[in-house]
């Protein structure tokens, strides 16, 4: 999905800002996410990345697991400065992206939260899980770099501004995650 997410970013019109910003961030999540996945898996031996590997290879060895886990930090590095340019160019004023991204941030952490929260197996291990792939996996969000260029203040307050129909379809995408992520479709 992030790979989808970013090759349509190059499809959509700087204009259309909300949309941007949706496929930025899934390009964020995803990346994030996975990259942040790959180290931990060859770090702790463990996974599905890991097991994949031993698949492949039969044994991997400490040098695969150093080149995997070399490749891991070298894209989520990588997917920190494409995400954060990204931001930049819809704010180039630092604290707004700043301020942009962190809210994302906050939003998508405390969301992944509570819908392991509602699922009914494996008691904290959920909860933790969450905690990790979405808030700690994508923690770079919170640290967009400085730049000095100007922006026009009218454009973060037409991203800001709330209507309806945004905050119903976002409650009921909310919702359907909850209900397929969080409880399980089979729990």
């Amino acid at each position: 999905m992030g790979t989808l997410a970013l090759a349509s970013l190059r499809l959509v019109p700087a204009r259309l800002l909300i949309p941007r910003v949706f496929l930025i961030l899934i390009t964020a999540f995803s990346y994030f996410w996975e990259w942040g996945y790959l180290i931990r898996a060859m770090y702790r031996r463990d996974g599905d990345l890991y097991y994949f590997a031993e698949f492949l290879f039969g044994h991997v060895s400490l040098w695969q697991r150093l080149i995997a886990i070399s490749v891991g930090l070298t894209l989520y590095v990588f997917t920190a400065r494409i995400i954060s340019e990204e931001l930049r160019k819809l704010w180039p004023q630092a604290h707004v992206a700043r301020t942009v991204a962190r809210t994302a941030w906050m939003s998508a952490s405390a969301g992944a939260v509570v819908a392991a929260l509602a699922y009914t197996g494996r008691g904290w291990g959920n909860l933790i899980d969450a905690v990790l792939e979405i808030g700690g996996a994508s923690f770079p969000l919170l640290f967009i770099p400085l730049n000095n260029r100007q922006i026009e203040e009218s454009r973060l307050s037409s991203f800001v501004a709330r209507s309806s129909v945004t905050i119903v379809l976002s409650a009921i995408i909310y919702a359907v995650f909850v209900v397929c992520l969080g409880r399980g479709i089979t729990s």
